[in-house]
C-alpha cells in the first residue's frame, strides 16, 4: 500500500478445522462446491488432519459507496461494495497473497494437499493437476480463482469517517444528541480484523458521552448490577 501508515497488505489465517460444503453453499452461495468440481477426499474429511487457510487482502484500493435508497424511513440503503475494481491492482495483489498462502501450506511440516476446483483450471485454460505444487506459480490459475471465489470478510468501514461525518468524540456533525460508535467512523481500514478496534471505538465514545453528561460509567454499572 502507498499509505506509509500501514505496514502490510496481507493476512493469512489458518483455521484448525474443516468447513463442510454446506457452509460454503449456504453462506456464500457457492453451489459448485460439490463432488464434481472439488476434491472431496482431500478437503472435507472431518476426522482427518484438515485445515482451512484464508488469504486476505487487508488494504484494498477499491472503494465502495452507500447511498440512500429513497426518502422513506423504511427504504433500505443502496450498497455497492465495488470489490476488485478493475482500475486498481487489488486482483493482482490478492493473486500474490494466494500464492504465498499455498506455498506456506506446502512447506514442511504441513506438507498439505491443496485442492483447486476443476472449474478454475478449465476457465484458466490450465491442465488439471491433483498436485498444486506443480502449478503454484501459475498466475492465470490464481486470477481465475480470485474471479470465481473471492468473498467478503464482512468488515466494511469508513462510511462515516471521523472529520467528514463525525468529530473525534463520535458526534455527528451538524446534529444534536446523535453519535456513531462503530467501524463506520474509522478514517480507513486497519491492517487486521475490525472487531478489536470497534470495541475500542465503543469504549471511547461511551467515555466521552459519560464525561459530557457527568456520569461515572463504572459506578452506573454497579448501581444497575446492585
Amino acid at each position: 500500500n502507498d499509505d506509509n501508515s500501514h505496514t502490510h497488505d496481507a493476512q493469512i489465517s489458518i483455521l484448525p478445522t474443516v468447513l463442510l460444503p454446506e457452509f460454503w453453499q449456504n453462506n456464500f452461495g457457492w453451489s459448485d462446491v460439490n463432488e464434481k468440481n472439488w476434491d472431496y477426499a482431500s478437503l472435507f474429511q472431518q476426522h482427518s488432519q484438515t485445515a482451512t487457510i484464508v488469504a486476505s487482502l487487508l488494504q484494498p484500493q477499491s472503494v465502495g459507496e452507500v447511498t440512500l435508497g429513497g426518502t422513506g424511513t423504511d427504504d433500505v440503503p443502496l450498497i455497492d461494495h465495488n470489490y476488485m475494481d478493475p482500475t486498481t491492482h487489488d486482483a493482482e495483489i490478492l493473486v500474490e497473497i494466494l500464492k504465498e498462502a499455498a506455498k506456506i501450506a506446502l512447506t514442511s511440516p504441513m506438507d498439505a494437499r491443496i485442492s483447486v476446483p476443476r472449474s478454475v483450471f478449465q476457465a484458466a485454460g490450465v491442465e488439471y493437476c491433483d498436485d498444486i505444487s506443480t502449478c503454484v506459480d501459475d498466475n492465470d490459475l490464481w486470477r481465475e480463482y480470485v474471479r470465481q471465489y473471492t468473498s467478503t470478510y464482512y468488515h466494511p468501514t469508513s462510511t462515516c469517517r471521523i472529520g467528514d461525518v463525525v468529530d473525534s468524540t463520535g458526534k455527528v456533525l451538524g446534529a444534536k444528541n446523535l453519535r456513531i460508535a462503530d467501524a463506520s467512523i474509522m478514517p480507513n481500514l486497519p491492517s487486521g480484523n475490525t472487531m478489536a478496534p470497534s470495541i475500542m471505538i465503543g469504549e471511547k465514545v461511551a467515555s466521552e458521552t459519560s464525561k459530557e453528561h457527568g456520569i461515572a460509567i463504572l459506578n452506573r454499572m454497579r448501581s444497575i448490577e446492585g
